[in-house]
């Protein structure tokens, strides 16, 4: 993967599948502190690691389950990604994004509440990065979920390619935020070579979580009498995926994502 968006021209956050300690060692000293492990097949940053230092390298050696783990560089920024459908010829035939406010491995690492949007419009570099991403990897006739960082001084750089619709409530949002049926309209690329929905895109959507026993200024009722008009679905969250995605979920939806940004904050603040 990384082969081809390096061959593709696109900035990448550098990395190796390490099969021994040598090899992880060798590769550690080249990129320096801190780096990440994670699975090289994996979801939702499941058994993924910051290891910052060699103390924290050998936890990893000894605790790590038994599958290949791909170490990669450490890239602070802000996650945003970009999603859609591909056509028949490789066009986009629709596409969106979401942004986040913290990275998923740190919401399961460190158990802090993250949420994250969509906002009205696809960022114009977003759009132009994650395009040349789907002629890197002749996207046909299919759902895409692409992440990247956003660095400090603006530039993205790609992180992964997910051949697959996003997960957790994700694809709900995208159906919220367009007024679409993103299954439907994947079936009608899929059966008829065309995108139908209009798309206007007259939503941000924006999910927000919240975890078991943590001491939230606001109750459960508080939070419904105070955002329900623009709560569109809440929900307790499957246990698999609670570590990232928390106990329970509110994803809100409205015209501002500023103001769904507040509501998030406000939910999720403790007294």
């Amino acid at each position: 993967m990384k082969k081809r968006f390096v061959a593709a021209g696109i900035p990448v956050a550098r990395g190796k599948v390490c099969r021994t300690p040598q090899a992880l060692r060798r590769w550690i000293a080249e990129l320096g502190y801190p780096v990440v492990a994670k699975p090289d097949v994996g979801v939702g940053a499941a058994q993924t690691f910051k290891l910052e230092n060699d103390a924290d390298v050998e936890r990893y050696m000894h605790g790590k389950p038994a599958v290949d783990y791909i170490i990669e560089e450490f890239v602070q920024g802000q996650i945003v990604t970009y999603d859609g459908l591909a056509g028949r010829q490789g066009e986009i035939v629709f596409d969106s994004s979401f942004a986040y406010s913290a990275g998923v491995m740190e919401s399961v690492n460190e158990q802090i509440d993250l949420y994250y949007w969509i906002p009205r419009e696809v960022p114009e570099d977003v759009r132009a990065v994650g395009r040349q991403m789907a002629r890197a990897f002749d996207v046909r006739e299919r759902p895409f979920h692409f992440e990247m960082f956003r660095v400090d001084d603006g530039r993205l750089v790609a992180l992964e390619i997910n051949m697959r619709p996003p997960g957790g409530l994700s694809v709900d949002m995208i159906n919220y935020a367009n007024d679409i049926d993103f299954f439907q309209e994947w079936a009608n690329v899929v059966v008829h070579g065309r995108f139908e929905a209009a798309v206007t895109r007259p939503y941000s959507c924006l999910y927000v979580m919240r975890r078991d026993g943590r001491p939230y200024a606001l109750s459960h009722a508080a939070v419904m009498h105070e955002f329900g008009e623009l709560c569109i679905l809440e929900s307790r969250m499957e246990r698999m995926f609670s570590a990232a995605m928390g106990d329970h979920a509110y994803v809100l939806r409205g015209p501002d994502a500023e103001q769904l940004i507040d509501a998030a904050q406000r939910i999720q603040a403790l007294r």
